[in-house]
């Protein structure tokens, strides 16, 4: 069995097990721990975090959709994702977390889904831990997205926020993105979207 604890650009992978069984054939390019109860979690440092500020979407003359690019040095599978939110006013849709497949550099397909109700939320930027539609394995050294948007209308009373940190020069296996209602592609801006 492998268990593992690992978060970068704020996807979490919290004890994922892989157990083999006698016979079973292990495939080339699989991380092969052998557990003997004496095991500490390994997690991989964190990138810089500075000083930051929280940066809205799902508005309409504001920020429409927020993004991070991130990559896994190993080949990862996922159930769950960590991510920073707060609300402005009161939400009644839901805020929704995708992770998508990199094409060209913009986002692509969508890889899984994570949502979170407006009305669970609280205006003060909390952490919280979102399980994912469905467990996905993410192949090493390759770029995905992680967006950030809305199933509702969007709306410059009632958005949400995420949080952005540090001068984007931290985290070097990703960059963070915005994206407003009139823009048709994602622009890089100079902070990241925290892991913790």
């Amino acid at each position: 069995k492998a268990y593992v604890d690992t978060e970068i650009a704020g996807v979490n992978v919290d004890n994922l097990v892989k157990s083999f069984v006698y016979g079973e054939e292990i495939a080339d390019g699989d991380a092969l721990f052998v557990a003997d109860g004496n095991e500490t979690i390994a997690s991989p440092s964190s990138y810089y975090e500075g000083s930051g500020n929280d940066r809205s979407f799902g508005g309409v003359t504001t920020y429409y959709q927020m993004a991070q690019t991130f990559q896994f040095s190993e080949k990862t599978s996922i159930t769950q994702i960590k991510v920073y939110l707060k609300k402005a006013n009161s939400p009644t849709d839901n805020a929704v977390i995708t992770i998508k497949n990199d094409s060209a550099g913009a986002p692509g397909t969508t890889v899984a889904t994570a949502t979170k109700s407006g009305a669970s939320l609280t205006t003060g930027q909390v952490q919280y831990t979102l399980d994912l539609d469905s467990e996905v394995t993410l192949n090493a050294n390759t770029t995905y997205w992680i967006v950030y948007g809305r199933d509702g209308a969007y709306d410059d009373t009632d958005f949400y926020y995420t949080y952005l940190t540090g001068d984007g020069t931290g985290y070097t296996d990703g960059t963070a993105y915005e994206r407003d209602s009139s823009a048709s592609s994602f622009s890089a801006i100079s902070y990241d979207i925290p892991r913790s």
